[in-house]
């Protein structure tokens, strides 16, 4: 396999392509001459309109690369020939251009209220003002990273971002998903690119949002094709912090911060559980422990969510930071560290992380930069399979101590769920590590050279490890399991970026190349006869090895890429995007694909016809794209057959069998997207409207299609169909209200998704993980089961006419079903029903009083798998994201809530807490709202024959679809910082305290913990088998600056 992958993408060939296009530079750099002017030296200080020095305010020459930044006290010293124009700008203040007519040029700075020139970047050396944008890119700013106080780059977005659906759950070091512009795939690979400081990275799990200095959200095609692979899903680019120039800065937060659970859910007292047990089992309801209330074993009333979520959670952070440049060095170093103990006994997450960012201007057209971050994380997850599902399955009188205080190791035939949380060890420890190189060289003052090599290194291991006493009278031995991983991920890139200004007319341009390589190797073993998790390897004369398995997987990409961005007065803007990849995952004749884009925009404020607008409207454009991107996220080797050696077959060995079937004609998963939109400014660029409406479509979805048992494989990848999406994007932002000592800004955004799968191949259907239905015509997320209508009153309410209509039991003087001449009556729309009457069963037989009643679908007299179909959908309708920030004086005050409106959970942690094992507690809502006699109108059928009747349709049951819509205050935070003035008399250049606090209030219907969780799997959302649950928190926190 791999001699196959190396013959296809040789890295010779890389190495010499890469070297070619580095020699032609150097000889095209040998045909330029550069044309001397006479050089001003030019100095001044830039100070804003309270008369404060500014420092970090970068200052050039118009039209050029390159220039200085004002130091700590505002100064800057540049040289510029005489006419040429300098620009002064800085984020959050309105830029200004001065043309050199002295040799010394002061300025003041205004603070801008608008967002119009700010600077986006676009991938591959690209920046655009916000102005001049022609696609779909939210923007969000170290400022408002600051005001969430995030602890990982999934809350720093959440709520933040029109399109961007981000979930999470509470666990320690939780992943989460994002999720841009709905579902468009059917595979694991749903999530978007992340790239930082212009490396594609696998995720953004490793990075400390402190170290953030903005974040880019690239959702449609036009923005995102110029990555090709893997941005069919959105792309997600982050800037990291640099020095500014002036003496070295050193900040330095630290935050502490207290969860609970937010809420508990109902739970059977020991007095409950009996009850239960009675109406569970009436054959054995007079059992003494049944009834025997004054017996002490099974009195006692032990609050599981206590014991086991109980604890209060604490994350305290320390983060510091020492920047600063000269006119040659900029340097940014960072250090952070995090200990997050869980609300659940035993659970907590350690990391380090470090960022070291440096460049150097070695000669005036020759820069390097180079990044370097390290990333260490110890956790120790208690899983919630043996946490939040067995609170449910153990009766409130488990003894979980005995009477000398030692734990309990099982109770009755099960284990007990706190001696399994504190024994057990289920550790991760992840070492990480990347480094970038980067050189940029000026050719020409209009055209730049960009090549860099980045390296990238990620070992986590897994120690599990369960004592014997865990395991029952059964087990003797300690057993455990060791799992290491080492990934590496290679990658170079080389590419010329050309910008020019003829006049009105602005023309810049990006042609390049860029290549990578991932490798993977697992190796696991598991052990039995261990003596604890520390000695799995090192007595290894004591182990018995159970079993061991090693696996390795490499892929390679290889793209070219050109973009070509045309401007005319910043009135018609134009850009056009092309890629060709090609990926080893891929058959040898599917190998590459091509992807393209183009968008354009026309600022229609600027023409002669709007004149009578300018009193209110500052700015208005229309944006239109259409693109195409790709996604080749499948197994490594997917279109190759493997073999397995070294085996036994009915006891004869080396054997050789085929393990899993390739599929050499898969090709590209692509995304095609049409966009457009329009941007509108107002009030003097204090507010900002954005609309866009889009249609996403991807066609030859890749699917691990199942196969029949007779193949030898389970399933085989193809493409399998097209899933399209159709969206409206609305968000509205800017500052309302600004005055000397007062201010109000706003941030809100919503947004709404509809998806449909357009097309199967061959049509068929099929079901997914045995709730989900996917279907020619239906939606991602269609839940499939029985539409549950009730629970059958009396025996004679199961009765239908010939079109299978239920009729209404006629009830006597005595209230019970009237009989005449031996037969119950009936009527039908309110009149006497004199007809054939029908009766419903289901294989259990016929259905009576205390079964559920199920909505017929095929219309006959047998409920059964016919009779199933889509009864819900688990995505929203839309979601909401609202945030307010004020100012008053050195006070600061943020508050963000976030919605989703629509969609609907099954909540199978409520199922399993009804319906629990043979010895399980039960569920109160269950025991006082069950079936028990002829006439009883109940929420839930006749308990002692749930199973025999067919009464509970465990996948699927409509009975325990829940709205998910949610309400959530998702964060606050209150700051205040000292007088700038006070500071400098304590030699500091800052101090800020402030307290905060996350998931404090959630308005939701829903019976569970939240309702809003991750899913990993797109094809299977919104089944709530007991996520771990998020706690509410409060915090407080210091800043100081140096």
């Amino acid at each position: 396999m791999k001699r196959k992958i190396t013959k296809i993408f040789p890295m010779k060939v890389m190495a010499f392509r890469f070297a070619l296009i580095t020699i032609l530079c150097a000889v095209l750099n040998l045909h330029v001459s550069a044309q001397g002017q006479t050089q001003t030296k030019v100095t001044g200080t830039v100070k804003d309109a309270n008369d404060v020095a500014i420092p970090g305010v970068a200052i050039r020459i118009k039209n050029q690369t390159g220039g200085v930044v004002t130091d700590g006290e505002g100064k800057y010293t540049i040289s510029a020939p005489k006419g040429a124009i300098l620009v002064f700008s800085l984020i959050g203040f309105t830029t200004i251009e001065k043309p050199v007519s002295t040799a010394i040029i002061n300025v003041v700075m205004t603070e801008s209220l608008s967002s119009l020139n700010e600077v986006v970047v676009t991938g591959f050396g690209g920046r655009v003002k916000r102005s001049d944008l022609a696609s779909a890119v939210s923007s969000i700013s170290a400022k408002d990273i600051e005001d969430r106080q995030p602890v990982d780059l999934l809350t720093a977005l959440q709520g933040k971002a029109s399109g961007v659906l981000v979930t999470t759950d509470g666990a320690p070091g939780a992943e989460g998903t994002i999720q841009i512009r709905g579902v468009t795939t059917l595979n694991g690979g749903a999530g978007p690119l992340y790239v930082v400081d212009g490396v594609i990275t696998d995720n953004g799990r490793n990075i400390n949002p402190l170290d953030m200095a903005s974040i880019e959200v690239l959702k449609d095609a036009a923005s995102a094709s110029i990555y090709g692979a893997q941005a069919a899903n959105g792309v997600i680019l982050i800037t990291t912090k640099k020095g500014t120039e002036g003496k070295a800065k050193l900040d330095v937060q630290y935050t502490s911060l207290f969860g609970r659970l937010a809420h508990k859910l109902p739970q059977s007292n020991s007095a409950e559980v009996r009850a239960f047990r009675r109406m569970q089992t009436p054959a054995n309801a007079n059992a003494g422990g049944n009834t025997d209330s004054l017996n002490v074993a099974f009195n006692a009333d032990n609050d599981l969510q206590d014991i086991l979520m109980g604890n209060t959670g604490q994350r305290q952070q320390v983060n510091t930071s020492l920047s600063g440049a000269s006119k040659t060095f900029n340097f940014y170093a960072s250090v952070n560290y995090i200990d997050d103990k869980s609300i659940i006994v035993n659970s907590y997450a350690k990391s380090l992380q470090s960022r070291l960012n440096i460049s150097y201007q070695a000669m005036p057209k020759l820069k390097y930069t180079a990044n370097l971050s390290l990333y260490y994380q110890m956790k120790n997850e208690v899983p919630v399979a043996r946490t939040i599902n067995v609170i449910f399955d153990r009766p409130a009188f488990s003894l979980i101590y005995y009477p000398d205080g030692t734990l309990t190791s099982y109770i009755g035939s099960k284990r007990n769920p706190l001696a399994n949380a504190l024994y057990e060890i289920n550790k991760t420890e992840t070492h990480s590590a990347q480094v970038n190189n980067q050189v940029d060289y000026d050719i020409t003052k209009h055209i730049k050279w960009t090549t860099l090599f980045n390296l990238a290194f990620e070992n986590p291991q897994i120690t599990v490890f369960s004592p014997r006493y865990l395991g029952g009278p059964a087990r003797n031995v300690n057993n455990g399991r060791n799992e290491m991983r080492k990934s590496f991920r290679y990658e170079a890139q080389t590419y010329f970026n050309y910008n020019q200004i003829f006049k009105d007319h602005t023309v810049s341009a990006t042609l390049g190349a860029n290549a990578i390589r991932r490798t993977l190797n697992t190796f696991r073993s598991e052990y039995q006869n261990t003596v604890s998790e520390e000695l799995l390897v090192t007595l290894p004369a004591y182990i018995i090895a159970a079993n061991t398995f090693t696996n390795g997987t490499a892929n390679t990409n290889q793209a070219i890429f050109a973009r070509v961005n045309y401007d005319y007065k910043s009135r018609y803007i134009a850009s056009a995007v092309y890629r060709n990849d090609g990926s080893s995952r891929f058959g040898v004749d599917n190998k590459r694909g091509s992807f393209y884009s183009g968008s354009l925009a026309w600022r229609f404020s600027a023409e002669s016809f709007m004149t009578w607008s300018n009193k209110f409207l500052d700015d208005a454009k229309l944006r239109a794209s259409y693109g195409r991107v790709g996604n080749d996220q499948i197994d490594d080797y997917g279109s190759i057959t493997k073999v397995l050696f070294g085996e036994s077959y009915n006891g004869v060995g080396g054997a050789a069998y085929s393990t899993t079937l390739g599929n050499n004609l898969i090709k590209w998963e692509t995304g095609v997207q049409k966009n457009l939109g329009i941007d509108l400014t107002f009030l003097k660029g204090r507010l900002s409207f954005t609309a866009e409406v889009y249609e996403k479509e991807s066609k030859d979805l890749l699917y691990p299609q199942q196969l029949v048992r007779e193949t030898g494989f389970t399933n085989v990848i193809v493409n399998v169909g097209t899933i399209a999406n159709k969206g409206l994007e609305l968000s509205v932002s800017g500052t309302p209200i600004a005055k000397k000592n007062f201010s109000w800004g706003i941030d809100a955004n919503i947004y709404f998704e509809r998806g449909k799968i357009k097309d199967l191949a061959g049509g068929a259907p099929f079901i997914a993980g045995n709730k989900w239905y996917v279907q020619q015509g239906g939606r991602i997320g269609d839940f499939y089961g029985w539409k549950n209508l009730g629970v059958y009153q009396w025996n004679e309410s199961n009765a239908y006419n010939d079109n299978w209509d239920k009729l209404t039991v006629v009830l006597g003087a005595d209230n019970k079903p009237l009989y005449v001449g031996g037969k119950p009556q009936y009527t039908f729309n309110g009149q006497p029903y004199s007809g054939n009457v029908h009766n419903m069963y289901d294989p259990g037989g016929k259905l009576i009083g205390g079964d559920t009643e199920w909505a017929n679908i095929q219309r006959d007299s047998l409920i059964d798998d016919g009779d199933r179909h889509v009864i819900g959908n688990a995505q929203p309708k839309f979601n909401v994201g609202f945030g307010n920030n004020f100012t008053y004086k050195r006070f600061a005050f943020n508050i963000l809530f976030n919605a989703s409106v629509g969609g609907q959970i099954y909540n199978t942690l409520q199922y399993n807490a009804n319906y629990p094992s043979a010895t399980g507690p039960g569920h109160p809502d269950v025991l006082y709202n069950s079936w028990q006699n002829q006439g009883d109108i109940a929420k839930y059928p006749y308990y002692a024959t749930r199973n025999s009747r067919g009464s509970l349709k465990q996948h699927g049951n409509s009975a325990y679809l829940e709205d998910a819509t949610f309400i959530r205050l998702a964060s606050t935070r209150l700051a205040y910082g000292l007088d700038r003035e006070i500071a400098k008399k304590l030699h500091l250049r800052g101090v800020s305290a402030f307290i905060y606090g996350t998931n404090l209030l959630t308005w939701t219907n829903y019976r569970g913990y939240d309702p809003e969780f991750s899913t990993s799997n797109p094809l299977t959302p919104g089944d709530d088998t007991g996520k771990y649950p998020r706690r509410r928190e409060l915090g407080l926190g210091l800043n100081i600056s140096l």
